[in-house]
């Protein structure tokens, strides 16, 4: 252990600092005050640095190597990848946001999850209800919807590309929007 030098300046510590926190500490030890009071003593004040799993940011994504959970493709188009972010904290990457509204309608906990998408235009990730939505893209599993946070993008919501993705399910239809083929069994 150091005693002041310079490695716990640089890391924000001076001896008076550490000798405080120990001198503070001291008497309720001697006391007997119990180890898991004393814990959560220290760790109140910085509980408001922590989030729930909902208000953090998407995960990370390692491109060409994660897989879309509804439809299985590996993820690679990083202009129209989407993320779900459950209320634990565990987020669900897709390769197409059409992807992403079928697998969430089937989860419990869909009303509560945290919609990101990359920006078509800045190659960053967005709220999906901030975005400005246009359909008519090339993406990869043929939905066709892409985002943006540029005002100018789009005219459309992200309720309304959602209500538009699952009426088109419900109608049959492929992610292309186009009726599926009859199956020839």
């Amino acid at each position: 252990m150091t005693t002041g030098g310079r490695g716990d300046r640089l890391r924000g510590e001076t001896r008076a600092g550490r000798c405080r926190r120990s001198r503070a500490l001291g008497p309720a030890l001697r006391q007997g005050l119990p180890l898991a009071l004393l814990l959560a003593a220290l760790a109140a004040p910085g509980a408001g640095c922590f989030r729930s799993g909902a208000e953090r940011g998407p995960a990370q994504v390692h491109w060409d190597r994660d897989q879309d959970p509804e439809c299985g493709m590996m993820i690679s188009d990083r202009r129209f990848a989407a993320q779900a972010v459950s209320p634990e904290g565990r987020g669900h990457t897709f390769g197409d946001i059409g992807c992403l509204v079928l697998w969430l309608e089937r989860q419990r906990w869909n009303g509560e999850a945290r919609v990101w998408v990359r920006d078509r235009l800045a190659d960053r990730w967005i709220e999906a209800e901030r975005a400005r939505w246009r359909g008519g893209e090339q993406t990869p599993s043929g939905f066709g919807f892409g985002a943006s946070a540029d005002p100018a993008y789009g005219a459309l919501s992200f309720a309304e590309v959602r209500r538009t993705i699952l009426h088109r399910r419900a109608a049959g239809a492929s992610p292309g929007g186009m009726a599926a083929p009859p199956s020839p069994y």
